[in-house]
């Protein structure tokens, strides 16, 4: 009698329930085998998040269960934003696709850089599985050697010539925040294709400096600038102070008010994710918990290791976890705070 009232139950969920999706049940080692894992960057080829990007993918299918193929592809514009929301709303949500968007992208619905009001935002950030990022980054605000800028106080009533990508870029981002905060004084050359025509347009004269370059890339593309004192390094951004840079000011150093210190730690809380690397949402939380552990491992990876120090790449991993909570973190603060970082990160012309 049991039997016939259970097998008249579970006839009855299987009608309400639907057919079970087999690929959703397979183990994960099952799942993968044999796959291929499409890692799409919300950038163009070439740049950093690019770099990072490919640097992790040749390592990282050997420690994914299944050993998956990892297959990189490009979908550069407006900061990563259209690939983000692809990736939120188009993208399979089964554990096969993954994105490399900018560290700014988590925090876009908070302070609308990328537009005044969000409207372009079709994603929440919390619902995403973050898997993690190969390393933490500090920005520098340089200036080449023969310009009278040596320290940060020579910006003071002394209008600094930088260049910039664009008016969204931290490298218009930054300085606007500390003309806003300390009265530096900047005129920013918006246009620059990347940040090698950048640091090109130093070299010939072109530019006295710029501000939001990442010290990692310029240890990688320029190392001769540091080893020549062919710049001087004025203001660091960043989570952290960098342990190369013990004698320059963090941005935080210069500002006294609390208030101020900690809208920039909120604003500079995206460098602790850096290159992050992300799964959509509703992806099955076993295999979310293998691309983390994947992850992980591939940080502790002598091949990866190896190629970055040959690369000049610092690794200095952020896992999902704390990325999420970093993330969370930002989206619970203060809501004068958030409207005052909002204001901050608007450009100056």
């Amino acid at each position: 009698m049991y039997r016939a009232a259970f097998g008249i139950l579970g006839l009855l969920l299987a009608v309400m329930l639907g057919p079970v999706d087999k690929a959703w049940s397979q183990p994960v080692v099952d799942f993968y085998k044999g796959k291929s894992v499409t890692l799409t960057v919300g950038a163009a080829a070439g740049g950093g998040y690019d770099i990072a990007a490919r640097m992790v993918s040749r390592h990282i299918g050997r420690h994914i269960p299944g050993g998956p193929a990892i297959v990189v592809k490009n979908m550069p514009g407006a900061n990563s934003l259209p690939m983000t929301n692809f990736l939120y709303n188009v993208a399979a949500k089964d554990g096969t696709e993954l994105g490399a968007p900018n560290n700014g992208i988590p925090f876009e619905p908070l302070l609308h850089v990328l537009s005044k009001d969000g409207s372009n935002v079709k994603f929440d950030p919390l619902r995403f599985n973050w898997i993690g990022s190969p390393i933490q980054e500090v920005y520098v605000l340089l200036a080449w050697h023969t310009t009278p800028y040596k320290t940060f106080k020579d910006l003071i009533g002394n209008r600094m010539l930088v260049g910039s990508m664009g008016a969204n870029a931290d490298n218009s981002i930054l300085p606007s925040i500390l003309e806003q905060l300390t009265g530096a004084q900047f005129k920013i050359i918006h246009g620059y294709q990347g940040q090698n025509d950048l640091l090109l347009a130093i070299e010939r004269g072109e530019l006295a400096g710029a501000g939001g370059i990442g010290y990692n890339g310029l240890v990688a593309s320029r190392p001769d600038w540091l080893r020549d004192r062919k710049i001087n390094l004025l203001v660091q951004f960043g989570a952290e102070r960098h342990p190369d840079m013990p004698n320059v000011p963090t941005a935080a150093d210069l500002v006294t008010a609390s208030d101020d210190r900690a809208v920039l730690d909120m604003l500079f809380a995206k460098y602790r994710l850096s290159r992050p690397l992300v799964a959509p949402p509703d992806v099955p939380q076993e295999r979310v918990a293998a691309l983390r552990r994947a992850f992980d491992d591939t940080m502790k990876d002598e091949k990866l290791l190896q190629e970055a120090q040959t690369m000049g790449m610092e690794i200095s991993p952020t896992s999902g976890a704390e990325i999420e909570a970093v993330i969370r973190k930002v989206h619970q603060s203060d809501p004068n705070q958030i409207a005052k970082a909002r204001k901050l990160v608007t450009p100056v012309q």
